[in-house]
């Protein structure tokens, strides 16, 4: 995961081949009520979420446009 200080390494699922869905880190953003990042394999954030549930669902959704 890319940010401002640098890179934070991150575990992370792969829902569908090329996406990846991870939790932001507590010490990044920690006010955000959307924890959850939905990025593509090369590091591209596309979206964040709530749950870790809305960000593979997306994942699901946009796979064909991966």
């Amino acid at each position: 995961m890319s940010t401002n200080a640098g890179p934070i390494t991150v575990e992370a699922t792969e829902p569908v081949p090329g996406l990846r869905v991870f939790e932001t880190p507590p010490g990044v953003s920690p006010l955000s009520s959307h924890r959850w990042v939905l990025a593509h394999h090369d590091s591209a954030a596309l979206a964040s979420f709530e749950t870790e549930a809305a960000a593979t669902e997306a994942a699901h959704a946009v796979a064909p446009l991966a």
